[in-house]
């Protein structure tokens, strides 16, 4: 067992020494982290098992891909707990999104253990993202060890701050990702759930911006994070913008913000609004798609579904990111995110509860405009 953790992310480039790590191979350079796992893994002895703390967007980042694949030839996946940023600010100073990665040798003689355990650790018993150290009564990680004991079905609840824990099958391990947010939305995929991918399409195309034209531009901090409505719609000169493309929103479109799902920015584009509105990449469109689940008059209603705290967490399980302020969900996994079924209601309630957010959202954006009016035209 290893108990010692490298510097996180730190590249190294000495070309002396990498040539003897498999990982470095035809690389000027390799992050220490990596090759400390090499290493780590030479020194076990078949069938040894290792514990050690990573960055966890090495167990889901695409860049880590090939990464993944030199370690899942090396050694079984046993356990992978998720911990919360800035576990380690306390004692280095470090914003890190990290995990507890367990793994076993791989020994031609023994067979690999059938189940690998996965968990998201959310209070780990002191305060976290704050350089002061500072403990807390409760430390869910003690609980979720007990979870790793024997195995169960689905997803397990821990303590009262959304700590969760679930098995899946070896067999559904892959390269893709290997971190705790996948083993949890594999044991989240059970009968009574239907994926958002039936139900909508994903839309993250661009439209490429000419300097000359003006724009209605929407920037994420104007969507509200307590209720999902847009505040704010200012008209920019392209040449005025940064980037050279954004998406277009039109009158009627949900939108959801895929950085920092916590934030929960997720709502209609009102009807009365400029339009298209511009906004960043960091914003997708729900499009409506022909289902048995939820009718076209009723697809507002998906929206307080989205943005109940059950879903934000499956969306956060989703989410890869160094950080959970920079943590991003990819339109492959936003469609696989998992609706139970009995949330989206009766055909007629969530037809009028769609009428009404409509209502709502369109109330909400002409009583921004009017105190607008009102405030200019006393200057």
């Amino acid at each position: 067992m290893c108990s010692k953790t490298p510097p996180f992310t730190t590249s190294y480039g000495n070309k002396a020494v990498l040539k003897n790590y498999e990982t470095a191979f035809g690389r000027d350079s390799q992050e220490l982290d990596i090759l400390f796992v090499e290493l780590s893994i030479r020194l076990l002895k078949p069938g040894g098992r290792m514990f050690i703390i990573l960055p966890e967007g090495l167990l889901n980042l695409p860049a880590y891909r090939d990464f993944r694949d030199w370690l899942l030839g090396k050694v079984w996946l046993s356990q992978t707990i998720s911990l919360p940023a800035g576990a380690f600010q306390p004692f280095g100073r470090s914003a890190s999104k990290t995990c507890i990665l367990a793994v076993i040798k791989k020994d031609a003689t023994s067979a690999p253990p059938k189940y690998v355990f996965g968990a998201v650790a959310n209070n780990i018993g002191y305060d976290t993202g704050k350089t002061t150290y500072k403990a807390l009564e409760r430390n869910d990680l003690v609980d979720i060890l007990k979870e790793s004991q024997e195995f169960f079905s689905g997803v397990h609840q821990i303590g009262r701050d959304g700590s969760v824990a679930a098995w899946c099958p070896q067999s559904d391990i892959n390269t893709e990702r290997i971190d705790a947010g996948r083993i949890l939305s594999g044991a989240q995929n059970e009968d009574g759930c239907t994926p958002l991918g039936e139900m909508f399409d994903v839309k993250s195309d661009f439209t490429p911006l000419n300097t000359d034209s003006l724009y209605s531009y929407l920037e994420v901090p104007w969507i509200s994070d307590i209720h999902g409505c847009i505040q704010r719609i200012d008209s920019v000169k392209g040449s005025d913008l940064t980037a050279s493309r954004l998406r277009a929103l039109d009158s009627g479109d949900i939108y959801l913000t895929r950085i920092n799902p916590r934030k929960k920015r997720i709502g209609i584009v009102p009807t009365d609004a400029p339009h298209p509105v511009m906004v960043s990449g960091e914003v997708y469109t729900l499009k409506w798609k022909d289902n048995n689940h939820l009718p076209y008059e009723s697809r507002y209603a998906i929206i307080p579904i989205l943005r109940s705290d059950a879903i934000t967490q499956q969306i956060c399980n989703l989410s890869t990111g160094s950080s959970s302020s920079r943590a991003r969900i990819s339109v492959d996994s936003l469609k696989e995110l998992q609706i139970p079924t009995h949330l989206l209601g009766n055909r007629h309630i969530a037809e009028e509860q769609s009428k009404n957010i409509q209502i709502a959202t369109d109330a909400y954006w002409n009583a921004i405009n009017s105190v607008n009016h009102v405030m200019e035209s006393i200057l």
